[in-house]
């Protein structure tokens, strides 16, 4: 099975532990409180295979405190969840895809640099 961590970084407040409980189906946090360090969050998708192959994949959404260094090759999602959380979850839905068949492809580029 498949394995992928994905970080969730951004500035103090910014609704990176709301957004994380809610693609994972988390407990809600009813007060705030800043996220120390890093919380890991563990879940699987089954709306997630590798390459349409069946594979599951378990990952792991760290949510991280504090001020990020610059990430601009991440995609930028402008929305909020009040107004359409449903197009929230399927960009995530998107993306963790986009991570499995990258993950897929390069064990499988792997795999036949073995054979050859």
């Amino acid at each position: 099975m498949l394995k992928a961590k994905i970080l969730f970084v951004g500035p103090c407040e910014s609704g990176k532990t709301v957004l994380a409980n809610f693609l994972t189906e988390s407990s809600d946090i009813t007060e705030y409180s800043p996220t120390q360090g890093v919380r890991i969050l563990e879940f699987e998708n089954p709306h997630v295979t590798s390459n349409n192959k069946g594979t599951g994949c378990e990952f792991e959404l760290w949510d991280c405190g504090g001020d990020p260094p610059p990430l601009n090759k991440l995609k930028l999602v402008h929305s909020n969840l009040e107004d359409d959380p449903e197009e929230i979850r399927m960009e995530f839905i998107k993306y963790l895809k986009s991570i499995i068949n990258s993950m897929s492809e390069s064990r499988d580029r792997e795999e036949m640099s073995i054979m050859t």
